[in-house]
């Protein structure tokens, strides 16, 4: 693990089922958090172990996790608006199977079947970026992170993980495990989350202030003021319903503007969420 560029943490055990440790370090905010989640292979370069019976049987695994601030406010947790990227998976048994479609890199259809013959496995591999540690490295093109339940990464017997379950199942600051969208098959992943320093914000009433509709009333075009604060790849998504309450529409990059020329006039919501809060606000289309 990675903070600004600078490593802090490094899992104690090159092997557990379920492994747990506390990291501490002093930072200001804003910080990023850039992490790499290797799985352990028995099989070097086939993404596989001896288990389960089978010789080649593909791992898995997810990562889950939870920030506090020095008053042990929690300041962020794992969740689908972190980014992750996949950069080696295996083992992949049919190479027409994994495709490409944009930053995302697929194998969600591929077999993860287990096997006592590797003789036919692949592995595929992209180069890691030399600066994706550093806060200044833009992954806002990366895909965000897939979120798994407790029961699929199989974490219900596992002493390091229910020991502290009120840390990571609270019920206001649940942490969520990630990973990329094939945690069987991706072994190498490189997972990202900026915290703000106006994360402490969304406590006050000052939230909706950060980010300023204009114009409002509106009619061919909406623009956002937004504070200097925030940077564009802190927006994850944007979403605007209809006085019925149905989403129409919704992107998760923002460019400058939203067109909105086609939308009947009307009451509308904006929600505009960043890593871990959300701001509301009413439209007005005339």
């Amino acid at each position: 693990m990675y903070i600004n560029g600078v490593a802090v943490g490094k899992d104690n055990v090159p092997f557990t089922q379920f492994n747990s440790n506390i990291v501490r370090f002093k930072v200001n905010k804003p910080f990023t958090i850039a992490m790499l989640l290797v799985d352990w292979k028995e099989n070097l370069g086939l993404g596989s172990e001896n288990n389960n019976g089978f010789t080649y049987h593909p791992e898995d695994g997810g990562m889950v996790a939870v920030f506090k601030d020095a008053s042990n406010n929690t300041i962020a947790t794992t969740s689908s608006n972190w980014k992750a990227q996949t950069f080696y998976t295996s083992p992949i048994t049919d190479l027409s199977c994994p495709t490409e479609s944009g930053t995302n890199r697929l194998t969600t259809n591929c077999s993860t079947a287990d096997s006592n013959n590797g003789s036919a496995y692949y592995g595929l591999h992209w180069n890691r970026p030399a600066n994706w540690t550093t806060d200044s490295f833009n992954d806002s093109s990366w895909p965000s992170a897939s979120i798994y339940s407790n029961a699929t990464i199989g974490v219900s017997n596992k002493p390091a993980y229910t020991n502290f379950t009120n840390i990571f199942d609270d019920a206001t600051n649940d942490a969520q495990f990630i990973r990329s969208s094939n945690v069987i098959l991706d072994n190498e992943i490189i997972v990202r989350c900026t915290v703000n320093a106006t994360t402490s914000i969304k406590e006050t009433s000052n939230i909706n202030k950060l980010i300023r509709l204009y114009p409002n009333p509106a009619n061919n075009e909406l623009k956002l003021d937004i504070d200097k604060t925030i940077k564009l790849s802190d927006i994850k998504n944007i979403s605007i319903f209809n006085s019925n309450g149905q989403k129409i529409y919704e992107t998760k990059t923002y460019d400058g503007n939203i067109n909105i020329n086609t939308f009947l006039k009307g009451l509308y919501v904006i929600k505009i969420l960043l890593d871990d809060y959300q701001i509301t606000e009413e439209l007005i289309i005339s």
